[in-house]
C-alpha cells in the first residue's frame, strides 16, 4: 500500500511539471508571452506551450524595453543566478514567440549569450572558436531590422 501512494504521488507531481530535482526557478518574468503575464512566475515547460504571433512577439520585445531590459544583453553577472535563468527563459519563449523568420536569428543571438555566460562574463576566455560572430552580427541585424519594419519598435 505505501509503494502504491508513493508511486500515485510521483506521477501527480509528474503530471503537474513539478520534480524534486527540478522545481524550477522562483524568479517571475517581465514579458507577456501570450501564455504567461508579466509577473507571472517562470516554470519549466512554459516555453513548450508558446506558438509563434507575431503580435505577441511585437508586445513582448516593448515590455522588455518597457522595464528596462536589453533584448541583446552583454553585461551578465554569471553568478547572478536569478538573473541568468530569467534571461535564458527570456530567450527561450523569445525565440518561440518570434515570426519564422527570426526565429533562427534569435538562436544565433541566443549562442553569444551563452558563451558569455560561459566564460563567467570575462571576455578574455573567449576563444576564437566560441561563437561566430558574423553571424552573430547579422541575426542581430536581421532581429532589429524585424522589430523596425513589424513592430515599429527601434532596438
Amino acid at each position: 500500500m505505501r509503494k502504491a501512494l508513493v508511486a500515485l504521488i510521483a506521477v501527480a507531481l509528474l503530471l503537474t511539471g513539478c520534480t524534486p530535482a527540478d522545481p524550477g526557478p522562483d524568479i517571475d518574468r517581465w514579458w507577456d508571452n501570450g501564455v504567461a503575464g508579466a509577473g507571472s512566475p517562470i516554470r519549466p515547460g512554459d516555453v513548450d506551450k508558446i506558438e509563434p504571433d507575431e503580435e505577441l512577439y511585437c508586445a513582448m520585445l516593448r515590455s522588455t524595453s518597457d522595464a528596462g531590459e536589453s533584448i541583446f544583453p552583454t553585461d551578465i553577472d554569471p553568478s547572478d543566478e536569478e538573473y541568468v535563468a530569467t534571461v535564458t527563459a527570456f530567450f527561450d519563449e523569445v525565440q518561440a514567440l518570434a515570426p519564422p523568420e527570426v526565429q533562427e536569428s534569435w538562436g544565433d543571438v541566443w549562442s553569444l549569450v551563452d558563451v558569455l555566460i560561459q566564460a563567467n562574463g570575462d571576455l578574455d576566455e573567449l576563444g576564437a572558436t566560441d561563437l561566430d560572430a558574423v553571424a552573430v552580427q547579422t541575426a542581430s541585424e536581421r532581429i532589429t531590422e524585424h522589430a523596425t519594419t513589424a513592430c515599429g519598435l527601434t532596438l
